[in-house]
């Protein structure tokens, strides 16, 4: 029998064990880059082609047994700003914490038998600058 902690997802996850490994030094400095220079990255494009990949993802995950089935790729913007407010820790403290959140997310996410969720909610992105908003 295979246990949650050796199961392997069939699609890799890269940096699932290393969450924000990018991010480590940038402690708002993208945000604020943005916000200066607008339109420096063309956002726009870049959102939709994250947004497809990870919808082809989320497809590949579900078909295969691994996602549950009511996982919808929009629940990616509930899943962002409960990271993005760890964030606001120290370094250390602030990847332990984002480990241990996706942890915990990765495993409400598998397959196995569960109550069925809510309908996805219509969340939109959250709007450049307010990353380290506090709810």
């Amino acid at each position: 029998m295979t246990t949650s902690s050796t199961r392997r997802w069939p699609i890799p996850i890269r940096g699932a064990d290393s969450p924000r490994s990018s991010r480590r030094g940038d402690r708002g400095f993208t945000a604020a880059f943005l916000t200066e220079f607008p339109d420096a990255v063309d956002m726009d494009s870049r959102r939709a082609q994250v947004e497809r990949g990870f919808a082809k993802l989320t497809r590949r995950a579900q078909e295969c047994g691994r996602l549950r089935r009511d996982f919808d790729p929009s629940d990616l913007m509930l899943l962002l700003p409960a990271n993005c407010a760890i964030a606001t820790e120290d370094t250390e403290t602030a990847l332990a914490g984002s480990r241990r959140l996706i942890a915990y997310l990765i495993q409400s996410f598998q397959a196995d038998p569960a109550p069925p969720l809510p309908p996805p909610a219509a969340i939109t992105p959250v709007p450049r600058g307010l990353t380290n908003a506090r709810f």
